[in-house]
Formats: C-alpha cells, structure tokens, sequence
C-alpha cells in the first residue's frame, strides 16, 4: 500500500492514548483492523492507505526499543 499525499498529519489523543496518521481526508473510508490495536483506514474508492489510528499508543510504543517517551 501506498500513502495517497505526501502531507502526513499526526494526532494524538492523551485521553484516550490514541495516536492517529492520516495522509489524507476521502470522503469515504475503509477500515481493516490490522491487530487489536491497530487499525488502518484506506479510501474506498482507490483502496490506498489514507490513515493509521494505534489505540493504546503508550503501552505499544513501550513494548518496543525505539527509545521513545510518551509523555502525559
């Protein structure tokens, strides 16, 4: 899959510990629930990866070694 725009926003939601990438805004998305915490959305109608949304974004950015603090 191939990001749609070059422009890459990202969001995250302290609240709820939602970190969110999107590369454009379809009118229209689909949504293939890549594991339990992730979640990517493509554009209906061009089937191209338009977003990721991670849920629980604290605790799988802890799980690697990338040296990362997420701060609250």
């Amino acid at each position: 899959m191939r990001w749609v725009e070059n422009e890459i926003k990202i969001a995250y939601d302290t609240e709820a510990d939602v970190l969110y990438v999107t590369c454009a805004t379809p009118e229209h998305t689909d949504y293939i629930e890549h594991s339990e915490d992730v979640i990517l959305r493509l554009d209906s109608d061009t089937n191209r990866l338009v977003g990721i949304t991670i849920i629980d974004f604290s605790q799988q950015i802890g799980n690697t070694n990338l040296g990362l603090s997420i701060r609250r």
